[in-house]
């Protein structure tokens, strides 16, 4: 009965570290994927700056031009798309036809 016992308590004890473990490990993993979320907008508002700074035609690093140059491209592209948009939804069907007698 004793041995019992101490293999039930050594299982609870074992069931119990697990837990512990899973959620300290899930703590560290939420906190991960935060700092990754907030890198990810920093790095989005250094794109924002250095297109805003293309846009004002200041300087910006070597090799960014290009990829300014791009990123109005696809806003030409959408405002294109836009106004074909905007343009389709302005449609209205022809009128029916009288008959002819």
């Amino acid at each position: 009965m004793m041995d019992f016992m101490d293999s039930l308590r050594r299982g609870v004890d074992r069931a119990g570290f697990e837990m512990d473990r899973l959620l300290r490990a899930n703590r560290v993993r939420s906190q991960i994927n935060a700092l990754r979320s907030q890198k990810d907008e920093e790095v989005r508002q250094i794109g924002r700056q250095v297109v805003e700074m293309c846009i004002l035609g200041e300087t910006v690093p070597p090799g960014m031009e290009d990829r300014c140059l791009k990123v109005r491209q696809f806003d030409d592209e959408i405002a294109a798309r836009e106004a074909e948009l905007e343009a389709v939804n302005q449609e209205a069907p022809e009128p029916p036809h009288s008959p002819t007698v």
